[in-house]
């Protein structure tokens, strides 16, 4: 199940990793069709400790005309 959130900045690097084996997939509260996903990787950088180690934007839309919608992924920083 996806929760529900508003996207800040603070709010993305404050993410924790997803449990062990996991995938944590949470949804924009204002922008339809934008979700990020977080695995269970956590930061290499010791300063980060506990952080997130990557986090995937999705976008969700419908991209081609009459084309049923799809997804699109970018990593935006991890591995």
């Amino acid at each position: 199940m996806t929760e529900c959130r508003f996207f800040s900045d603070r709010y993305l690097r404050a993410l924790a990793p997803a449990p062990p084996g996991q995938l944590i997939e949470a949804r924009d509260a204002r922008l339809p069709g934008f979700r990020i996903i977080v695995t269970d990787l956590e930061d290499a950088n010791p300063a980060r400790r506990g952080k997130a180690g990557k986090v995937t934007f999705v976008l969700y839309a419908r991209f081609a005309r009459g084309k049923s919608p799809t997804s699109r992924f970018r990593p935006v920083f991890g591995p």
